[in-house]
């Protein structure tokens, strides 16, 4: 009887160790996790403030190219109506009345260079004035991520974060001004174009 008892005492001591050593290893485990937590928090990004400080000069930098691009289209159509208004005297004029059959050709010829033909360029600005003023798609900076444990975070890992925030951001509505860029500076091309031979043709009739 002695030897059973000596032999589940011993069975219960074993029992007792096996569980203690688990118990040891999951510790470790997690100690060593919160350890690898600590050392990427603690990751030193000394250049994390001046980077979130560009991004956020850059973005502002397109806000202003954006409202700069609407302001000066807007310019551009008003002026568009003062061509138009010239364009409008030149045909009421009488310089194309009584026109005579051997004239007709070098008539022909300044009413279809001098006003139809800048009629047409004055439309195709307008539109790519408006294509600038229209609203398009831009991206804001959201608030997904502001949350307790992003407040938790060191000053440079929050500075990151926003940093890749604001760069993406950045980088979508460059696209977007650059392509309206495009459109203002064909706009610009084509009334100047227009102007110069309103100009010319108006400069013809009346003195």
């Amino acid at each position: 009887m002695s030897e059973k008892v000596n032999e589940e005492v011993e069975k219960k001591n074993e029992s007792k160790k096996d569980e203690s050593t688990k118990k040891d290893e999951t510790d470790e485990k997690k100690d060593s996790e919160l350890g690898e937590n600590n050392e990427g928090h603690n990751e030193k990004l000394p250049s994390a403030k001046l980077l979130l400080s560009v991004a956020q000069k850059e973005n502002d930098y397109e806000i202003d190219r954006k409202k700069t691009f609407e302001t000066r289209s807007a310019v551009f159509i008003a002026f568009t109506g003062v061509l138009i208004t010239l364009i409008t005297k030149i045909m009421d004029s009488k310089y194309f009345d009584n026109v005579q059959s051997t004239d007709f050709i070098s008539y022909a010829i300044k009413f279809g260079v001098f006003l139809l033909f800048p009629s047409i360029l004055l439309v195709g600005a307008v539109y790519c004035f408006l294509y600038v003023i229209i609203a398009r798609k831009y991206d804001r900076f959201d608030l997904a991520g502001f949350e307790k444990d992003t407040a938790k975070l060191p000053e440079e890992q929050s500075a990151l974060f926003l940093m890749e925030k604001y760069r993406d951001v950045v980088n979508k509505n460059c696209k977007v001004n650059n392509r309206k860029s495009v459109y203002f500076m064909i706009g610009v091309i084509t009334i100047g174009i227009a102007a110069l031979l309103i100009g010319v043709m108006t400069f013809i009739v009346f003195v």
